[in-house]
């Protein structure tokens, strides 16, 4: 006697939809293990022994910043309009700033060697020309600077010479000199008056 088979009733659209889905994560696992083989071979290359350079946190920052769409406001254009204006205004003032002082240097220098010149130039004319006694003046007209390719007229200054008789006590002795002092005084662009003044000590 033959045993009755169960009766198995399975519909088609059942067996399709978990043929699908086991055809679907056949799938997707494959591509996944394809991607990560492609990956490895990709980041091997022809040197194996090469160490591939880790990412650093600003290229990512820079990379995520390019990366997006978002676009700026109109206020961040603007914060960043005033931000770059106050960086230029400020180098343009300090660069200023740098050439107001190396020019005032510059004049500095030339106004303490026409000083100290005049002075050593006084001791040869009486010591050595005249054998007679220094030969002061007033506002003798000097000049401090030149701009030949500015074409600008010169820097001038007055230089004034005096003398100035003076005793020092040593010991038990006083001892005459006489102080020789060259004053030059010119006009600073961009800072007003100076003055420079040399002296120096003769004794007999």
């Amino acid at each position: 006697m033959q045993k009755e088979q169960p009766e198995v009733s399975v519909s088609f659209d059942t067996i399709s939809a978990k043929k699908a889905r086991k055809e679907k994560k056949v799938l997707r696992v494959m591509g996944y293990v394809l991607r990560e083989k492609t990956e490895d071979d990709r980041g091997k290359g022809s040197n194996t022994n090469k160490e591939q350079p880790e990412v650093c946190s600003r290229d990512k920052f820079f990379n995520r910043l390019l990366s997006n769409n978002r676009g700026l406001t109109l206020i961040e254009v603007l914060v960043s309009f005033a931000i770059i204006v106050f960086a230029v205004v400020g180098i343009y003032l300090a660069l200023l700033y740098a050439e107001t002082q190396i020019n005032r240097n510059y004049h500095d220098r030339v106004a303490t060697l026409l000083a100290s010149g005049e002075c050593n130039w006084q001791y040869h004319y009486r010591y050595f020309l005249t054998n007679r006694e220094f030969d002061p003046f007033v506002a003798r007209q000097v000049i401090i600077d030149e701009f030949p390719e500015a074409d600008y007229p010169p820097l001038t200054g007055t230089m004034t010479m005096q003398i100035i008789n003076n005793r020092e006590h040593i010991d038990t002795a006083y001892y005459s000199f006489q102080t020789l002092q060259v004053q030059i005084v010119w006009i600073e662009p961009l800072l007003g008056e100076r003055v420079m003044v040399v002296q120096e000590d003769f004794f007999w």
